[in-house]
């Protein structure tokens, strides 16, 4: 039998393709194969470009020379302490200029930091504490606790606006 009239067909519910579950059960792999993509170009890029890498882990080896400093703040440890602050300083530069902290003396460290946007007397800040490191390390005096703790305060600002400046 063929109905002439209309049946009266209507929607029961949300159309299927419009429900949140089935976007997302959609969209969600094309999204893990774009993250998967990222990581990818992101890891292949640390193994192949030296520089990238070292600039990459710079925060972090500075923050853990910081902590190690931090644990050796007191007398007793001095010449090991203003070593690290120093190690910490210099080689977060020079990873991220991608140089050897080796052969960075004070004076391209003051042109790297002043062409990075440092006042002149942050410039001349960082440059009192790596000289202070070093009279301490190579010469034989009295440190006081207070002075430990200065240079540990000064030197995690210096790093904190390291991170923060563009250098290159």
């Amino acid at each position: 039998y063929i109905k002439q009239k209309r049946a009266g067909f209507r929607p029961r519910g949300e159309v299927l393709i419009t429900t949140g579950a089935y976007l997302l059960a959609n969209f969600l792999p094309l999204l893990a194969i774009a993250g998967a993509l990222v990581y990818r170009r992101h890891r292949d890029r640390m193994e192949g470009d030296i520089g990238y890498a070292r600039a990459r882990a710079a925060n972090r080896i500075a923050k853990k020379r910081l902590r190690r400093a931090s644990r050796l703040a007191d007398a007793q440890n001095a010449e090991r302490f203003f070593g690290e602050i120093r190690l910490a300083i210099m080689a977060f530069v020079a990873d991220k200029l991608n140089i050897s902290h080796h052969g960075l003396t004070l004076e391209e460290l003051g042109e790297k930091l002043s062409a990075a946007g440092f006042s002149e007397i942050e410039v001349t800040r960082c440059r009192e504490l790596i000289q202070r490191a070093d009279f301490v390390r190579y010469s034989p005096g009295t440190i006081n606790e207070k002075d430990i703790s200065d240079s540990l305060t000064l030197a995690e600002e210096i790093i904190v606006k390291l991170q923060e400046a563009k250098i290159a």
